[in-house]
């Protein structure tokens, strides 16, 4: 391999005089630049190295989270788990306990968001209808206050079912917005 081929490898992309012109240099210098080259570029991956490295650990301590990169970690992490649940009971029961987690998750965070985003926002996101939200989280009384959003229970049921009766001892025909009265 000549000097230039040398330089060539060590500085890809450098304009064809420049290689030429260093070239004509003697063998020792060469050496002695395309030792700072390798010691430089060295030097320069080392410090791009450290510099990511303070980035993740500022943004640990601010709480910074990309979002995209967690997802990605945690689908990677449950891919891995299932692959394994095929084989190991030990496995599979892990892999339960992350979906009761998982939708544990879901339903406090999607509850918590109902003061901020609509019932249809969280649908979308969730893969559910607008008024599968409504029934699963509860009535919404008001967006602004969180502690507002009402959890169904047995009593709503009762409640409603009481307040037909009534209705129908009125004479008051039952709302019903489908076409064809929903019976």
């Amino acid at each position: 391999m000549n000097r230039a081929d040398r330089i060539r490898r060590v500085v890809p992309g450098a304009a064809a005089g420049l290689v030429a012109e260093l070239a004509t240099l003697p063998a020792t210098e060469v050496d002695l630049i395309v030792a700072a080259l390798r010691q430089a570029r060295r030097d320069a991956l080392q410090q791009e190295a450290n510099r990511k490295r303070q980035r993740k650990a500022d943004d640990r301590k601010h709480g910074n989270v990309d979002e995209s990169e967690l997802t990605g970690r945690n689908l990677r992490m449950l891919r891995s788990q299932g692959a394994r649940a095929v084989t190991s009971l030990d496995a599979l029961s892990g892999l339960v306990e992350a979906r009761q987690t998982i939708d544990d998750r879901i339903d406090t965070a999607a509850r918590q968001l109902r003061a901020e985003y609509s019932d249809v926002e969280i649908a979308r996101v969730i893969g559910v209808t607008s008024a599968a939200v409504g029934q699963r989280y509860g009535t919404r009384t008001s967006r602004k206050d969180p502690a507002a959003v009402v959890s169904p229970d047995s009593s709503d049921l009762e409640t409603g079912i009481a307040a037909g009766q009534r209705r129908a001892q009125q004479g008051i025909p039952n709302y019903n917005p489908r076409p064809g009265g929903g019976q």
